[in-house]
């Protein structure tokens, strides 16, 4: 079995006019990422790469008409949101998710970066983001830390937990 790589971008902000610099940011960073993964490949095969973009309607509409990759988009309000969303996603898939989101947001997926599974795996790609600190914070006030939710019942929540504990454990 293939291992598919997902490379999950928040794109959610209130003004829908324009693209946020911060935003522009995590896009670019997710084409590099793209890039970087592509490159890890055989020119002969296909990909089994996928850029999917997490927000609002129109904020979904405005990034995906400035990347040059194809991309699916997926309705999403916050980080825990869109975890959550891409749950549903990589259910019975083996695959590698790139997170891409401000430098700052890690503490938010932190615990996915952590969790040690046999089927999907996190990494965290931060882009900069030059917003004015008040901004910043006003951002954090929405966003909450990700809850990790077990596959297959408790057995399956407190084996996950357990392996990372051990894992933890050894150094």
């Amino acid at each position: 079995m293939d291992k598919e790589s997902i490379v999950a971008v928040y794109c959610n902000y209130l003004n829908d006019a324009i693209i946020p610099r911060h935003i522009m940011n995590r896009l670019t960073l997710a084409e590099k990422v793209y890039a970087r993964l592509a490159k890890s490949y055989p020119s002969d095969t296909p990909t089994p790469i996928k850029i999917v973009l997490f927000g609002s309607n129109e904020a979904l509409r405005l990034c995906s008409s400035v990347m040059s990759i194809n991309v699916d988009t997926v309705e999403a309000d916050s980080i825990e949101d869109m975890y959550a969303r891409v749950d549903e996603i990589t259910e019975d898939k083996v695959c590698n998710v790139y997170l891409i989101l401000s430098n700052w947001q890690w503490v938010y997926v932190e615990p996915l970066l952590r969790m040690k599974d046999s089927k999907v795996r996190y990494f965290f790609e931060g882009a900069v983001d030059e917003r004015s600190m008040q901004e910043i914070v006003e951002e954090k006030s929405k966003e909450s830390i990700v809850r990790v939710k077990g596959r297959g019942g408790i057995n399956a929540l407190v084996d996950r937990i357990m392996n990372t504990l051990i894992s933890d454990m050894k150094g």
